[in-house]
């Protein structure tokens, strides 16, 4: 079975080999975490909300730059999202919701809607990192 929404074994999976270890690098030198990730799914989903629980519990301050579904995915991912940015909410210092409707027509497939997020999401975390490299190089 791929990596998908029915798939809730790889989101459980997915906490206990690569955000529980991640969560044990949130040591006292660091200051700041970045969650990036699609929501609606399980392995990502998962993964955000974990490591944005970890972080915020151990005090640092925490930022999020997640997607929502596109359309063309479904319903049910769409409301996994929408359920699953709540649960995001109350973790975060800052919340950015990429919303990938926007950068596509009717006509634009998949894989490049697909890239075209991507890039969206770069994007976002590339100008997120600036402002932070900003802020610290005023201290």
């Amino acid at each position: 079975k791929s990596l998908d929404y029915g798939d809730t074994a790889c989101g459980q999976d997915y906490l206990e080999f690569a955000v529980k270890p991640f969560s044990q690098l949130i040591t006292d030198d660091v200051k700041s975490v970045i969650v990036v990730a699609g929501m609606g799914g399980n392995c990502g989903t998962s993964a955000a909300i974990a490591v944005a629980q970890d972080a915020k519990a151990a005090g640092k301050a925490v930022f999020a730059v997640v997607s929502v579904p596109f359309r063309f995915e479904g319903s049910l991912r769409m409301k996994k999202a929408q359920e699953s940015i709540a649960q995001l909410v109350p973790n975060v210092s800052e919340l950015r919701l990429m919303n990938p409707h926007n950068i596509i027509d009717g006509n634009t497939n998949a894989a490049l809607a697909f890239a075209l997020s991507e890039q969206l999401m770069c994007d976002a975390v590339k100008a997120l990192c600036v402002l932070a490299k900003n802020n610290c190089d005023k201290r």
